[in-house]
């Protein structure tokens, strides 16, 4: 499947490339800016520049367009979100493209949006950026004679860090307040902070999207044309401000920071309930193929090791990592699954390496540092192994044969009193280690040919 992203050294379509190439599927990435690297050049103005590049295309998402920040002037505006996308669209459809998805945004509704909001609401955009946007999906809802599947996005705000560092995302609320705050200690907030707002990562809508590529084909039919895109929450801009401020705090407990709020606040305030008639039924069939499709990555990953198809098994855990929606304790149990595969294969550099990435990813992994420490052990590095076993005893686990390594360790150390003392423990832990007893016994065998 090859898709079509315009506009790809943008906010979103920067994500959304980088994103679903990670997902193993061919992207072509569409700009206007000459001579990109890895980019092929649109022309807008070019109805066989357009055509061409929906040779062969399964898909286009198109991202290209004029922000917020850049609708100033309403024939620009329109030229870049009107005219322009229903241009390609009159390609793709003439080159027999199955989908075309077009980013619309929720401010069509209102730029400043309040009440209870889904398709079913009138939009009724006050605002150039809103109107240019509803200028192109009315275009491209009037268009003839379609063969390909029209799907009209409205995201709600989405926030998260640029692919491209020229990017020009950085005035947008949560990127703002991140950014500020890191530097400066402090933020200027000139929306006021009782108004409600709608925001989502943009990893979460990439996500989405990515479901929508995924089960396209047997989902064609349920696919609606118009269909909003939100969070769970509608949060004011202070509830929104408090909880990066929070989270800001908590990795930076030494300095202080503040928040300003420039203008006052709403005399009335206005609640906000961004929903979707549709999105509810998609992002449960979402969750149910991403769980299962994680769920039989795991099945098969174990069984390939029991099978001792440790090449396949690898493989099974390294797709398994690339999802970003499992949790850090599933993705920290695999990188251990992969350490001890590559040490069983020999690689142990690989074998430390995914070890260290168990531990970043959850610091918690006593699993993670027990096979450090008998790596390290292995090695030689007797004291360094005795650390690492002890972090591993650290998280509360009393693990018999954690105590029998470092007694182990302490023994080819000749420290025989403290070799003693943790077989002593591995065996109150299991009273039928016998391997325990075994090395105590000599132990003691040591200090009797001493006295």
């Amino acid at each position: 499947m090859k898709i079509l992203i315009t506009g790809a050294t943008g906010f979103i379509g920067g994500r959304l490339s980088k994103f679903l190439k990670k997902k193993k599927l061919k992207i072509i990435q569409a700009s206007r800016k000459k001579n990109s690297n890895n980019l092929v050049y649109i022309n807008w103005s070019s109805n066989n520049n357009l055509e061409n590049l929906c040779k062969n295309i399964d898909i286009i998402i198109n991202c290209a367009g004029f922000d917020v920040y850049k609708s100033k002037i309403k024939s620009k505006s329109i030229l870049a979100n009107s005219v322009n996308p229903y241009n390609l669209f009159k390609a793709a459809n003439k080159k027999n493209v199955k989908l075309f998805v077009f980013l619309s945004t929720a401010h069509v509704y209102k730029n400043k949006l309040s009440g209870k909001i889904n398709e079913k609401k009138k939009a009724y955009a006050n605002h150039i950026y809103g109107l240019s946007k509803l200028d192109g999906e009315k275009r491209l809802l009037n268009f003839k004679n379609k063969n390909t599947k029209l799907l009209i996005l409205r995201p709600c705000n989405l926030f998260g860090y640029p692919n491209y560092k020229n990017n020009n995302c950085w005035k947008l609320l949560i990127n703002s307040l991140i950014k500020d705050l890191t530097k400066k200690n402090k933020a200027i907030i000139l929306s006021k902070e009782n108004s409600y707002r709608n925001y989502s990562s943009v990893e979460s809508f990439c996500e989405f999207i990515y479901f929508i590529i995924k089960k396209f084909e047997s989902y064609k039919h349920k696919i609606p044309t118009i269909m909003n895109y939100h969070s769970e929450k509608n949060l004011t801009v202070k509830q929104i401000s408090q909880i990066i401020l929070k989270k800001i705090r908590k990795v930076q407990k030494r300095k202080k920071f503040q928040i300003f709020y420039k203008h006052k606040v709403l005399k009335k305030m206005h609640k906000l309930y961004y929903t979707s008639l549709y999105q509810k039924n998609f992002k449960s069939r979402y969750d149910s193929f991403f769980n299962k499709e994680i769920s039989n990555l795991m099945v098969a990953a174990y069984q390939y090791q029991k099978q001792g198809k440790l090449s396949l098994a690898i493989k099974s855990w390294n797709r398994l990592i690339e999802y970003e929606s499992i949790s850090n304790d599933l993705k920290a149990n695999a990188y251990v699954n992969l350490g001890y595969l590559h040490k069983q294969q020999g690689s142990i550099d690989l074998a430390y390496e995914n070890l260290s990435k168990s531990i970043g990813t959850n610091p918690n992994s006593s699993e993670a540092y027990y096979c450090l420490g008998y790596i390290e052990q292995e090695k030689g590095n007797f004291n360094e192994a005795i650390d690492l076993f002890k972090s591993a005893l650290s998280f509360g686990k009393n693990d018999s044969g954690a105590y029998n390594n470092i007694a182990n360790c302490y023994d080819i150390l000749n420290k025989t009193k403290e070799a003693i003392d943790n077989y002593t423990r591995a065996i109150e832990i299991d009273e039928k280690y016998v391997a325990a007893y075994y090395n105590r016994g000599n132990c003691y065998s040591k200090i009797a040919e001493h006295d």
